[in-house]
């Protein structure tokens, strides 16, 4: 389990992690997590994420290939490009919220079994239909922003 000083939260944004991974909570308080923060932590097994966090940026757990599964609050509104890219270990995605946008790069090289749990005809249930066939896509086809 995570500790308090294993954060450096400035201004409500997560900017660096200092433990070693396994399950880790993050503080309440953050309503951002900052680039790459994780990228590389492969002894991540799960991560509980406040309920006031509202963007995950870029390459934020890039490479954490012992993350199972994950969790988004419902007032999350964007996970940004590559940022859980390399996750190869991520078998499921579960989205509390209608609102979220979901970059189309975000789940990068993730397993092509990966399961979403979405609000039906919401952004990311979209989004969840589109990664089945993410193969085909090309930028044209897909813009979030």
């Amino acid at each position: 389990m995570s500790n308090v000083k294993d954060f450096e939260i400035e201004d409500g944004v997560l900017r660096k992690y200092l433990g070693s991974g396994g399950d880790i909570v993050i503080p309440d308080g953050v309503h951002e997590i900052g680039r790459s923060v994780f990228s590389g932590c492969r002894e991540l097994t799960s991560v509980a994420f406040p309920n006031r966090l509202i963007t995950i940026r870029m390459s934020a757990f890039q490479g954490c290939k012992g993350l199972k599964s994950i969790t988004l609050p419902e007032n999350v509104n964007y996970v940004e490009d590559w940022a859980f890219e390399g996750c190869t270990g991520l078998t499921e995605v579960i989205v509390l919220g209608d609102f979220v946008t979901i970059s189309k790069w975000a789940f990068y090289e993730c397993s092509p079994d990966l399961w979403f749990d979405a609000p039906e005809n919401s952004k990311a249930s979209r989004f969840a239909d589109r990664y089945k066939d993410d193969r085909l896509w090309s930028d044209d086809d897909y813009n979030p922003h």
